[in-house]
């Protein structure tokens, strides 16, 4: 989880129900936390989690990303709930994409 392939982040896990996360992405205008907690935690199925930034107005958010099986691979299907506005939706949209990108690409190798 970082915001692009030549950035950094730091992450800080608590993979349990109940546990939380805190990922801090390093851009060039300075760092931006994100941070929530887990609410389910389903292996190989799904997770749901709470999403906090300053790009949802630290208002309260929600993360379901299910994992499916397609053939010889996964499909991952995400779905990011309650945003505060659609500039928010835009960026964390775009956000998920290069995400999931950098997934794909480090997978394949």
């Amino acid at each position: 989880m970082r915001p692009g392939a030549g950035a950094n982040s730091t992450v800080k896990v608590d993979a349990r129900v109940g546990g939380t996360f805190e990922v801090v992405m390093y851009h060039q205008s300075g760092p931006n936390r994100h941070y929530g907690e887990y609410r389910a935690i389903e292996r190989n199925k799904k997770l749901v989690f709470t999403w906090y930034s300053d790009a949802t107005q630290h208002k309260e958010t929600v993360v379901t990303v299910e994992f499916r099986a397609a053939s010889a691979s996964t499909e991952i299907v995400l779905t990011h709930e309650r945003m505060p506005d659609h500039e928010a939706g835009l960026k964390h949209s775009q956000g998920w994409i290069m995400a999931l990108e950098l997934l794909e690409g480090l997978l394949k190798h």
